[in-house]
């Protein structure tokens, strides 16, 4: 289920004094009560751009986006099961009628235990969350982005790219997430001609901090 806390009705289309483009673009960010979330936040709101901020119920997140202005939005959802993003995207729709950019910056834990120490129930959670999640989130971003392009972004990790002996759980899906960019971003990005929109340009983002 997804609920919004505040939304306008629609984005601003007026030109914006920025330097980077002539009207807003639309900003889906994962994730914006953390603390990477709140700097990405901060970091388009300056580029003028329209900001959509997804989190959990209780993060702070109506506090968060509503300090860069009331023209934008906030919604509260749970990325680790499909139903609920579904309705998150019927709500987005509501509001705005395209998305630019999508940042999938959430995540959740178990992160840091041992192997031996990880439960299968917080594990599958942290699989729906980390790696269902942004799954669909670029599917239905990548949906509603226009025909000249737009950006998806994850957030990863260098536990993605190389086994630590601490964060075990957090390799195995932070490496699941950077291989997910590089088969997504030939499908939706480079590679023509083999059934999928050719509209969006895929980027993967290591950050070794916690969203």
């Amino acid at each position: 289920m997804a609920t919004a806390i505040f939304a306008a009705s629609r984005p601003r289309t007026e030109p914006v004094e920025d330097k980077h483009m002539s009207t807003p673009r639309v900003v889906i960010i994962t994730g914006a009560a953390g603390g990477v979330g709140r700097a990405m936040l901060a970091e388009f709101a300056a580029r003028g751009d329209l900001l959509i901020g997804v989190d959990v119920v209780q993060s702070g997140l109506a506090d968060a986006v509503r300090e860069f202005g009331d023209q934008h939005h906030a919604f509260e959802c749970d990325l680790s099961d499909e139903a609920n993003i579904m309705a998150l995207f019927n709500e987005i729709d509501g509001v705005v009628d395209r998305v630019d950019v999508l940042l999938n910056n959430a995540a959740v834990g178990p992160t840091m235990q041992p192997t031996l120490e990880t439960d299968m129930a917080g594990f599958r959670k942290a699989i729906h969350t980390n790696l269902y999640g942004p799954f669909v989130m670029a599917r239905e971003a990548a949906r509603r982005m226009p025909a000249n392009g737009g950006a998806i972004v994850n957030t990863a990790s260098l536990a993605g790219c190389s086994g630590q002996s601490r964060p075990q759980c957090l390799c195995r899906l932070k490496g699941g997430a950077y291989l997910d960019d590089q088969v997504a971003g030939l499908r939706m990005g480079g590679a023509q001609g083999e059934g999928d929109s050719d509209r969006a340009g895929l980027h993967s983002h290591s950050d070794g901090r916690s969203a």
